[in-house]
């Protein structure tokens, strides 16, 4: 069957400014009537994971043609639920996590052979707060310490009060007890995202994005230490994840509502100047900078991808 050539995607005429490009034409790519808002790729490149929200229950789709057809892999998550977060391992496409809205703080479940089986994983311990929400999850690659996993896994949360910053970044996999959660000891912050950063089995460098009573911080961390960001030699961090004075534009933890963290293959956090970091908020407020931010290790720069209107 000839499949048909994509749309000619237009050409910025503006430098620094985004263009809308068009999908595939004609190729069937939608995934029936379904409200998605999570998805996650393959390292092979053509396996797809959605969420798709739906009013009677969360389904886990499937594509391993590059989203040209789909099918249902979802979890026997209990009634009620819906899920909230969503990683795929980044060096083998079978390897899935989903987290729900049990509780608070949510439940776990775990995919090795993509999606035929699923698993939940233990309860969370060792978290802040009671009244906390899995906001995001990751999965790092194979990593040789991870005995007996053989990998990582980690969430963060928020606390779900406003005027309250009590979230956690916390990994199950090693440490003291393996076969559990282990706290990340993460300042007193709301957490919306996390992510394992490329070269993981060689730096074990994690980021995350936490929003105090004021502001939102990109913050760094090397999980085989004790302590965050500067106390941990990565001067000039947590970084303020805005352009004007901290206290300026970014989302209080009362504010946001998610964000987002992407870094480029080649980041190394040994050296300052290979820290590149891209980051987005949203928090659907008027007085917010809602956007997409680049992080050159301390330095901020404002991608304008929605100029402040993200919603």
């Amino acid at each position: 069957m000839a499949v048909p050539a994509a749309a000619q995607a237009p050409v910025p005429t503006v430098p620094n400014s985004w263009v809308v490009v068009p999908g595939p034409a004609g190729i069937p790519t939608t995934v029936i009537a379904a409200d998605c808002n999570r998805i996650v790729m393959g390292s092979d490149g053509t396996t797809i994971y959605v969420v798709d929200n739906q009013p009677v229950a969360s389904i886990v789709w499937k594509s391993t043609n590059g989203g040209l057809t789909w099918t249902a892999v979802t979890p026997a998550i209990p009634a009620g639920r819906t899920i909230i977060a969503m990683a795929v391992a980044p060096d083998n496409p079978n390897i899935v996590g989903v987290a729900d809205s049990a509780g608070p703080p949510g439940t776990v479940y775990l995919t090795q052979d993509g999606g035929a089986t699923w698993a939940a994983m233990p309860p969370l311990v060792g978290i802040a707060t009671a009244n906390t929400q899995i906001q995001d999850m990751d999965i790092s690659p194979a990593a040789p310490w991870a005995v007996p996993w053989g990998r990582e896994y980690m969430v963060c949360t928020a606390n779900l009060n406003n005027g309250v910053a009590a979230g956690d970044v916390i990994i199950y996999g090693t440490g003291a007890n393996p076969l559990g959660w282990a706290n990340q000891l993460a300042p007193a912050e709301d957490y919306t995202s996390c992510i394992f950063t490329p070269g993981y089995a060689d730096y074990r460098v994690i980021l995350a994005v936490g929003s105090t009573l004021v502001d939102t911080f990109l913050h760094m961390k090397k999980t085989s230490l004790p302590g965050w960001d500067a106390a941990q030699g990565f001067t000039g961090w947590p970084v303020a994840i805005e352009t004007a004075a901290p206290g300026g534009d970014s989302p209080s933890e009362a504010q946001i509502l998610s964000s987002a963290i992407a870094v480029p293959e080649d980041y190394d956090p040994s050296i300052p100047t290979a820290r590149r970091v891209y980051a987005s908020y949203d928090s659907g407020a008027a007085a917010v900078n809602d956007d997409a931010y680049r992080v050159d290790d301390i330095s901020v720069f404002r991608l304008n991808v929605n100029a402040g209107t993200y919603r």
